[in-house]
């Protein structure tokens, strides 16, 4: 299946994964908790989402998705029934 923003959401084009942001559990500085705590509230923002130029080439919202998986690369299920 072709690449397109309706055919991720839909769960047609399955070449996708979630992000996701590691550290060490106490492993992070008061302003590096500070830093990661903006990337991700900015990464669930869906303003932030469609005018950054980050996203609108790359990414596609959560918000818009009408599938799910369990884990990167897992069975893609849909959330709509």
């Amino acid at each position: 299946m072709a690449y397109s923003s309706a055919n991720v959401y839909n769960g047609s084009y399955a070449l996708w994964g979630y992000e996701h942001i590691v550290n060490r559990v106490g492993g992070l500085s008061q302003n590096q908790t500070l830093v990661r705590n903006a990337l991700k509230a900015a990464i669930k923002n869906p303003t932030f989402q469609s005018t950054n130029p980050l996203y609108t080439a790359s990414f596609e919202t959560l918000s818009g998705m009408s599938v799910e998986r369990s884990a990167d690369g897992g069975v893609i299920t849909s959330i709509v029934f």
